[in-house]
């Protein structure tokens, strides 16, 4: 008798903070359908205690600007955080593994994926955008697409016609 398949494994994904708060401000937009992907179970998310800083950082300094003033309303920013906090795992802070000088700021979340061997980071940032094309980033992470949510979103779909498996990674 034949051993069942394995489960199918479910894409490990790290949301750039960009995501969180584009999710926040367009309720209707592809980085709130992304986030509804880790709700409904499609996808596995991961963030460390400094991407979870960021997150709370931009969208508490962004608010006190006027074209963010919707972020202001009621308990949006605490809403989104609590929401957060609830679906995406924390792990330890990643140790540095390769220096971005680019954009020093995008240094922890690029570390997290090589430490957490992350199948994607979603992001509109143009500087981690680059990265697909970095030999550096593609040698130490090699699985790792950087795309933007809408890229994200089909990808997702594809992922789940091919059924990736746990014994893939």
């Amino acid at each position: 008798m034949t051993p069942p398949s394995p489960p199918p494994r479910k894409p490990l994904v790290i949301f750039d903070t960009g995501i969180i708060l584009q999710a926040t401000l367009t309720p209707r937009g592809a980085s709130e359908r992304a986030l509804q992907l880790l709700e409904s179970g499609m996808v596995i998310a991961v963030m460390n205690n400094y991407l979870r800083a960021e997150y709370e950082d931009v969208l508490r300094r962004l608010a006190s600007l006027e074209k963010y003033a919707q972020l202001r309303r009621g308990t949006i920013i605490v809403d989104q955080l609590a929401r957060v906090d609830a679906l995406v795992e924390r792990v330890p802070n990643a140790p540095e593994r390769i220096v971005y000088p680019r954009d020093p700021k995008d240094a922890p979340t690029v570390n997290l994926a090589i430490e957490v061997a992350a199948d994607f980071i979603v992001t509109r940032d143009a500087d981690l955008l680059d990265l697909n094309n970095d030999p550096t980033f593609q040698k130490v992470c090699p699985k790792t697409r950087i795309v933007d949510p809408v890229d994200f979103l089909e990808a997702v779909e594809e992922w789940e016609a091919g059924g990736a498996t746990s014994e893939e990674t």
